[in-house]
């Protein structure tokens, strides 16, 4: 089952995404489905918060495109975290993430033949000192898997896995 949502994006940006599904001949799904994770693995670009959702620039030529995107339910559930995260639209998040991994993942020389790229996904509630905490998990932290007891993480490790 896919979820299917629509992005808005240049026309060059369009181009590049559909030239790197030929050259690894696979669906631009399975490209922007590695862009995503490795946009969520980038340890430099920090959270945004207190902030406004950020818009692509606009382009008064109007060389836009409307793309529909097919994605697993985690692959949309990634989507949404990171928009979230980076407090980006959609469309702006895709094509940054294209703009800016798309020929190191090219360079990689990656085969695109896995079909679960994200397994493990958690998303936990626990409450400290009358503060409500939720914590997404994009794979198995280790200082889960050592616990003998159920307790809540350390709250100063949550930084580290929001990145």
């Amino acid at each position: 089952m896919f979820i299917e949502t629509t992005i808005n994006i240049q026309n060059i940006t369009l181009r590049k995404l559909c030239g790197a599904a030929g050259m690894l001949r696979c669906p631009r799904r399975f490209i922007i489905s590695r862009l995503l994770r490795r946009l969520a693995d980038e340890k430099k670009m920090p959270p945004v918060v207190w902030s406004r959702i950020r818009y692509q620039e606009r382009d008064e030529e109007k060389n836009w495109e409307t793309s529909h995107l097919y994605l697993t339910p985690a692959e949309y559930e990634l989507f949404l975290d990171l928009k979230k995260v980076y407090k980006l639209s959609g469309s702006y998040l895709i094509a940054f993430a294209i703009d800016t991994y798309l020929n190191e993942l090219l360079r990689s020389n990656v085969v695109i033949a896995d079909n679960y790229r994200f397994t493990n996904y958690g998303l936990s509630r626990f409450v400290v000192n009358e503060v409500v905490c939720w914590v997404q998990y994009w794979g198995i932290p280790p200082q889960l898997m050592n616990k003998k007891e159920h307790q809540p993480l350390n709250p100063g490790c949550l930084m580290s896995l929001s990145l």
